[in-house]
């Protein structure tokens, strides 16, 4: 280990680089751990933090790479991590049984298998995450909840390998929002009974789908479907537009049953205040008819 410390509270690792060890920094059964302005670095396969037992941890503005788990946070434990940098690893971040966590701000480059695994942990909060060094479709996904996990996606960017996000069929729903997923093979894949909400996103270029609604699951909307919501009735953008159509659904989702009644003509129009949909062009007033003159009989 570089750090190590076990059973303590309010403990805290600033300031620091470690270098070349088989676990960076180690947390068990400590709670209100404060790491900050740590940097790991390791030419062997290593994890970079390992979160738990029952412990708490605050960890920021850290910088992980050539590890193969770059954040290992186990069950029982939870932690708000925002500003990571993280690269060359297998794993960017994985969550396991950490209900309730934060997650913000966080730069995956070059994730082999899983940029950030969220597993058994209900009401995440994902804000600000990016997975970055894949030019291309292929394997590895962005962001995945997976058995048992419910939490909202917000602000996300991922481009190339296989799933951008994917919620898988034994999790417990999610709110997608305000992301981009693009040149995936699909950039969004959504299994299981949900629920979901997916709307005020942009997704484009993708091999297979740009949304693929995955198992023996009914219509889905994809758009916000809160009748009370000030975004009610918008969607997503496709790629696309006007004059249209903006989104397709044999090539966008491959399923009738799977809609987007609302598109978006421009890339994050909903930020712009657009509104859904191409405009309709004004139908010309018909010419006024005018009554012939006749020439005065004076």
């Amino acid at each position: 280990f570089g750090v190590s410390w076990f059973g303590l509270s309010g403990v805290g690792l600033k300031n620091c680089e470690i270098l070349n060890v088989d676990t960076g920094v180690s947390i068990q059964d400590s709670t209100g751990a404060d790491v900050q302005n740590v940097g790991i670095d390791s030419t062997a396969p290593a994890e970079g933090l390992r979160l738990f037992g029952t412990s708490t941890a605050a960890l920021r503005q850290m910088r992980v790479r050539n590890v193969h788990d770059a954040f290992n946070i186990q069950p029982g434990s939870s932690a708000a991590l925002s500003a990571l940098e993280i690269s060359d690893v297998n794993y960017g971040v994985v969550l396991v049984q950490g209900g309730n966590s934060a997650i913000s701000n966080v730069a995956v480059r070059n994730a082999g298998v899983i940029a950030l695994l969220v597993a058994d942990s209900p009401n995440i909060s994902v804000e600000g995450f990016s997975v970055l060094g894949r030019p291309t479709a292929g394997t590895g996904d962005g962001v995945t909840f997976i058995s048992g996990t419910s939490g909202t996606i917000r602000n996300a960017i991922t481009s190339g390998g296989n799933s951008g996000l994917h919620v898988q069929y034994d999790a417990l729903g999610a709110t997608i929002t305000d992301s981009t997923s693009s040149c995936t093979n699909r950039g969004a894949a959504l299994d299981g009974p949900g629920p979901f909400l997916v709307f005020h996103n942009n997704f484009f270029g993708s091999a297979l789908a740009q949304v693929a609604r995955l198992g023996p699951y009914g219509p889905t909307q994809l758009w916000d479907t809160r009748s009370g919501s000030l975004t009610y009735q918008q969607g997503n953008h496709w790629g696309r537009q006007c004059p249209g159509p903006l989104f397709v659904q044999s090539a966008d989702v491959g399923r009738f049953d799977v809609t987007d009644d609302f598109p978006f003509a421009s890339m994050s129009g909903w930020a712009a205040g657009e509104v859904p949909g191409c405009p309709t062009a004004a139908v010309p007033a018909p010419p006024r008819s005018r009554a012939p003159r006749f020439p005065s009989s004076r």
